[in-house]
């Protein structure tokens, strides 16, 4: 093996992390509230609902049968990510430039969620 794992106890101790690949690259920006109201409501895949609602200054999802919400930090104005995770939800518009999607990409698969 040319490189090895390494165990380091940090604790307490500044420290910079270098690596990580494409999910250690992303980085969030800041999108115009009014931006973020576009995207609140029940978004239906498969027969489930992904609910969408803003949280503090930005917006986050609640999973299907889950009670807690997790936070979506965007890359664009209608891109975003969670943190740590290898996967992107985008908003899509209609032709009059309504929201009437999230596509869930991850691994190379997409999944289209149509909004309720």
């Amino acid at each position: 093996m040319k490189y090895y794992p390494a165990f380091l106890d940090v604790r307490e101790r500044p420290c910079v992390v270098m690596g990580g690949g494409r999910v250690a690259e992303r980085k969030a920006i800041a999108v115009d509230a009014r931006v973020l109201d576009t995207y609140v409501g029940a978004y239906e895949l498969d027969g489930a609902t992904i609910t969408v609602l803003r949280e503090g200054s930005g917006i986050a999802f609640r999973a299907p049968g889950q009670t807690t919400t997790t936070a979506l930090l965007a890359e664009s104005p209608t891109s975003f990510f969670v943190k740590g995770a290898p996967y992107t939800i985008t908003f899509v518009s209609n032709d009059a430039g309504k929201v009437d999607q999230l596509v869930i990409e991850a691994g190379g698969q997409k999944q289209v969620a149509k909004k309720q």
